[in-house]
């Protein structure tokens, strides 16, 4: 999927418009969190769990460096061939070569967003491979040529309609709006794709340092399938994945299947370890793992930006986030939406170019609230504005220079000090009156974005300063008089 982050604003105006749209998401996100916090009761402390995972993802990422090294040294050991990737460019070019030296022609893959984050589709096409989703919002979303609405659901903001006429395209099957007999067709047409693709490729949700083992989530069975049949099974993985032993990722999964489908567990989960021994009776005759870099080992240089990198990709905090539940996914301009997206987004694709999606945060905190991963998304919201502000070449973030800009730190300069903050509001509010009409304040020649959907109410005729004085001065003159009568009386 190509970025279209710097369309933010845009894509949030269009999708305001779209009633069925807004409410959808709201919908979605509203059954999720619902799911979530049914699930986690299943924990005998789920405030307990949530602070060992977040811990364990802590540790993670802090030893980083030599748990990817103990990885590769087992996985290798286990008869896995690793490979390092420092961008999309290499690991397309890894896989593609993979695939086209052995003459494959057809691939089948499990849901996997680092593989749309390079987008790996495209470059196997062009390389003349044929690439077929396995999971089916997934399937149906790439047939459309549209992003995934949620990540959970790619493709829930469809009707029935919509996709019984894709069915009736690409299938050709009879026009039905029965779900079961949708289900039952796309059943039917991927799996002669699963029985006949030379290659398999998935993602990773964990691998384990200790045994070199991949694990997998999925409820769909596709997964399965992509990593039985095909004799050559691709794993592409970001370099965050990893953990320490089995104890920690089963106790990550745990709290993800919950956290993203609410789910006790999912229907599958598999732990892969090497390609297929010899008696085993299915599996693939070579296992190939792609460790992706992508720009993360340089933000990890940054004791507070690597926190990002705790993320699991459980889609919890889109559940809880008012931007997304009024927006939906698509809007993000990328593959990673919500404060997911507004985190990982300007780390991966530059600052400057998501400006608009972090700067659209609330500072409600529910994100980092329900977050697994125990990453504090506010904290590097204003982290990244902060970037903005000063510049942060590290990171090639330009200082851009704006009006509203100037106005926050010549606020900033007047809060510092007593007397410039007095003047300042005397000032403030003289310059707020000249805008009044009809009792509200609806544009000011400064921050002209934010007046765009907001007014202010007309400035009270007196501060509160003012108002305490007078109170004072009242309370003083009471004083003074009930004094006077007690003398008199005596």
């Amino acid at each position: 999927m190509i970025p279209q982050t710097e369309r933010y604003r845009e894509m949030v105006l269009e999708s305001l418009k779209n009633e069925h749209q807004r409410q959808l998401a709201g919908r979605v996100a509203g059954v999720f969190k619902f799911l979530r916090s049914y699930a986690l009761q299943s924990y005998e402390d789920p405030v307990q769990v949530m602070r060992d995972v977040a811990d364990t993802r802590a540790r993670s990422v802090e030893n980083l460096p030599e748990l990817l090294e103990r990885f590769e040294e087992r996985a290798t050991a286990a008869g896995a061939k690793v490979y390092w990737a420092r961008n999309s460019q290499e690991a397309n070019q890894i896989i593609t070569d993979i695939v086209t030296a052995k003459g494959i022609k057809l691939a089948v893959k499990g849901k996997s967003m680092v593989s749309e984050e390079t987008e790996l589709n495209h470059a196997l096409e062009e390389a003349g491979v044929e690439v077929y989703e396995g999971d089916l919002g997934e399937f149906i979303v790439q047939q459309l040529h549209q992003p995934p609405f949620h990540i959970v659901g790619p493709a829930i903001h469809l009707s029935a309609e919509e996709i019984s006429d894709l069915f009736v395209k690409i299938m050709g099957i009879e026009p039905t709006t029965d779900p079961v007999a949708l289900g039952r067709a796309a059943r039917v047409y991927l799996r002669d794709k699963f029985a006949t693709a030379g290659v398999g490729i998935t993602g990773v949700n964990v691998a384990i340092a200790e045994t070199g083992s991949i694990c997998l989530v999925e409820n769909e069975g596709n997964i399965r399938l992509a990593t039985s049949q095909p004799r050559v099974h691709i794993a592409i993985m970001s370099i965050e994945k990893v953990v320490a032993d089995v104890g920690e990722a089963l106790e990550a999964i745990g709290l993800l299947t919950r956290s993203c489908t609410g789910q006790k567990i999912s229907s599958y989960v598999s732990v892969i370890t090497g390609p297929r021994r010899d008696g085993e009776s299915d599996g693939p005759d070579e296992l190939h793992i792609v460790i992706l870099d992508n720009g993360r080992s340089t933000f990890y240089q940054d004791p507070e930006l690597r926190q990002a990198l705790r993320c699991i990709r459980c889609g919890a905090c889109l559940g809880v986030c008012p931007i997304y539940t009024r927006i939906g996914g698509p809007t993000y301009g990328w593959i990673y939406s919500g404060p997911m997206g507004a985190v990982l987004n300007p780390l991966l694709l530059g600052v400057n170019r998501c400006q608009d999606l972090f700067e659209a945060c609330t500072q409600c905190g529910f994100c980092q609230e329900v977050c697994p991963g125990g990453m504090k998304h506010l904290d590097l919201f204003n982290r990244y504005r902060q970037m903005v502000l000063n510049g942060f070449p590290a990171l090639n973030v330009r200082k851009e220079s704006k009006e509203g800009t100037r106005f926050m730190k010549l606020f900033a300069w007047g809060m510092r000090s007593p007397w410039r903050y007095r003047v300042g509001a005397k000032l403030g509010r003289f310059y707020l009156k000249k805008h009044v009409k009809d009792g509200r304040i609806k544009a000011l020649p400064i921050l002209k974005g934010w007046f765009q959907y907001r007014d202010l109410p007309a400035p009270a005729p007196y501060t509160f300063r003012e108002w305490w004085a007078s109170q004072e001065s009242q309370n003083v003159k009471l004083s003074a008089g009930k004094e006077g009568s007690v003398t008199h009386g005596q």
